[in-house]
């Protein structure tokens, strides 16, 4: 039991404390915040105002694991697509004759002017309009401008810049009675200017002359070709393989694209090119580096396509710009064209372009086919020949060396070692040092031969330069079209020679094969041999010669150690020849030509001839593919 005392004094705290209660519903003391009191149960208040209970939900195992897992779902309002705007049309407000008072015109609409008198200054009427360009997304803008009566109207295209107005475009394409049009052209925010007037020498406008200017903006289509893109700095970038369909809006327009070369490996692929011009107009196709440095540039003919399947990507150059335009002085094309690109694989000894001039020629190996293509009009391919590495024995270190006339239908061999000279000028050539000693008539010596496959529908022709690409060394014109050339015995190049490939006709689709190989000389007339004085030797046991006419208006010449009672000369197939016999170099005896196929033989006094020469009669311009064959019948000899 608690002490009396402590009993009464626990009651007086008691009281003290339920009176102050009691009165702080109407005045609460200094000091003290009041706090509205805590709900820790689970009552809530329910529509009626009455608690209720709300019973508690426990997650399952699986449930809160997805919650765990799972990101939160947002739900994003979808975009509300922006209504189309119907076309604006509005008069056009006088004064706007010139860009200071030009009168404002929506992006998407029509305006309907009118060319009249200019009273102020004499002239014809001059209308400016404005329009301020403000786009979330880059869009294209279609112009057309309507004929006004039977005038020549121009459209001018400006642009505001920091430097003052910018000539975008300037269109006079159509001529007199005719509208003028401007398709895609990729606007950019800001303020740009129309000017519209009429051109021509003492234009005089009575009265008012009605026209109308449509502006439609249109979202950009994927493989057209959008303006401006003059220049590099705008070409429009083409991911490969790709294909763009294009206008040239005036006679000197000029519209780039950038090909994307990043993932192309140089030496591996070739870059395919078409270009295909509106019907009846010729276009212009440049290729350039990286460096603006150009490969290529190649004219189409009218309305024909132009194919380059072979051009060469280079190393170092991660994009080529591709430039289309119209032939320099050409009037105003009308119509689309279409220009495709691709990357195609590039086989092992494949011609690729560049290679038209002789700075550019392709090395040609021996024994190593190249395949290539004459693949558009004019096209030419250059090759360079090194002398072959031949190991010659030490003893042939005196042999005799090249004849005097090498020059003529080969390379000089006077520069050439001495067992190369001795094939380059033909054993005994005349013109050799009289103590030069004698070659050995079983002695063999390589010649070499150059032979081109026919394609379908071109006529090739081969010619030989020096290494400088402009002395000429021979022109070989053997077929016709689809057949192919050769050059079968030439003297061993004693220095670098350059090959020119080139053809009339057209086939971008079919590769030729060229070859070059060495082939045996026994039994061959060895070039050059042109004249009585080089002529190749006959010598020893041998009873007959083969030799060609391939090159156009050669001349072969054989020498005979002694003359003899009876031979015969057989020509090519298809082709008449003429046979010359001399007696000594200089001493013509008798001349007798042959037909086609039919043995030639000297008749009075042939038969002491020592020289024979054959050529093909009268002005042939093409050389024979197939060998003559000169027969010497030794049994009857004295």
């Amino acid at each position: 039991m608690l002490p009396v005392r402590f009993s009464r004094l626990l009651f007086l705290s008691v009281l003290a404390t339920g009176l102050c209660a009691c009165g702080s519903e109407e005045r609460a003391p200094q000091g003290v915040v009041q706090r509205e009191a805590l709900n820790l149960t689970a009552q809530r208040p329910g529509e009626s105002g009455a608690p209720t209970v709300v019973r508690p939900q426990f997650l399952s195992d699986e449930e809160m694991a997805l919650r765990i897992e799972l990101p939160p779902r947002v739900e994003v309002p979808r975009p509300v697509e922006p209504a189309v705007k119907e076309p604006v049309v509005a008069d056009e407000t006088e004064p706007n004759n010139d860009a200071g008072a030009a009168q404002t015109v929506a992006v998407h609409g029509t305006v309907r002017g009118s060319i009249g008198p200019n009273g102020e200054k004499g002239g014809p009427d001059h209308d400016w309009y404005r329009l301020d360009v403000d786009l979330e997304h880059p869009r294209v803008l279609q112009l057309d401008l309507s004929p006004a009566g039977k005038l020549d109207l121009s459209l001018e295209l400006y642009r505001e810049g920091l430097k003052g107005r910018e000539l975008l475009v300037s269109l006079n394409n159509s001529g007199k009675g005719r509208g003028e049009k401007l398709p895609n052209f990729r606007l950019a925010n800001g303020s740009y200017f129309l000017h519209v007037y009429p051109v021509g020498k003492k234009v005089a406008v009575s009265k008012p002359q009605s026209y109308t200017l449509t502006l439609v903006l249109e979202e950009a289509r994927a493989g057209v070709e959008t303006e401006p893109n003059d220049d590099h700095l705008k070409a429009e970038l083409l991911t490969l393989p790709a294909r763009v369909s294009g206008v040239m809006q005036r006679a000197d327009d000029q519209d780039w694209f950038q090909a994307d070369l990043l993932k192309v490996t140089p030496g591996t692929s070739r870059l395919a090119v078409e270009l295909l011009p509106p019907v009846g107009a010729g276009l212009v196709l440049s290729i350039h580096t990286q460096s603006r440095d150009e490969l290529l540039s190649v004219a189409t003919a009218k309305g024909k396509k132009l194919v380059i399947p072979n051009v060469a990507v280079l190393d170092g150059s991660s994009s080529y710009y591709l430039r289309v335009s119209a032939p320099e002085g050409g009037k105003p094309i009308a119509g689309e064209y279409s220009l495709a690109v691709e990357v195609q694989p590039l086989q092992e000894r494949t011609e690729v372009e560049p290679d038209g001039t002789p700075e550019q020629a392709l090395r040609l190996y021996l024994d190593e086919a190249l395949s290539g293509w004459l693949a558009f009009e004019g096209d030419e391919d250059w090759f360079r020949i090194e002398p072959p590495d031949l190991s010659m024995p030490d003893d042939d270190a005196g042999a005799e060396p090249g004849a005097e006339g090498a020059g003529q239908g080969a390379p000089d061999a006077g520069a050439a070692s001495a067992g190369e000279g001795a094939a380059a000028g033909g054993p005994g050539a005349a013109g050799a040092p009289a103590e030069a000693p004698s070659p050995d008539p079983e002695d063999e010596h390589p010649a070499f031969r150059l032979q081109l496959t026919g394609v379908p529908g071109i006529d090739p022709v081969l010619e030989l330069f020096e290494e400088d690409g402009r002395t000429p060394l021979g022109r070989y014109d053997t077929g016709g079209k689809g057949e192919g050339e050769v050059v079968p015995n030439l003297a061993l190049p004693v220095h670098p020679i350059v090959v020119r490939l080139s053809g009339a006709g057209l086939n971008a689709g079919a590769t030729y094969t060229l070859q070059s190989s060495l082939v045996q000389t026994k039994g061959m007339e060895l070039e050059p041999n042109n004249r009585p004085e080089d002529a190749t030797l006959l010598v020893g046991a041998s009873r007959q010669m083969k030799g060609y006419l391939a090159l156009a208006g050669d001349t072969d010449c054989i020498r005979l150690e002694a003359p003899v009672p009876r031979l015969t000369v057989t020509p090519p197939r298809n082709v008449d020849m003429t046979v010359s016999f001399y007696d000594g170099p200089d001493k013509l005896v008798e001349q007798v030509t042959g037909k086609s196929g039919e043995p030639v033989r000297p008749e009075r006094g042939g038969q002491n001839a020592t020289v024979i020469c054959v050529q093909l009669s009268g002005t042939a311009q093409r050389g024979a593919g197939e060998p003559w064959i000169l027969v010497v019948e030794l049994d009857e000899a004295p």
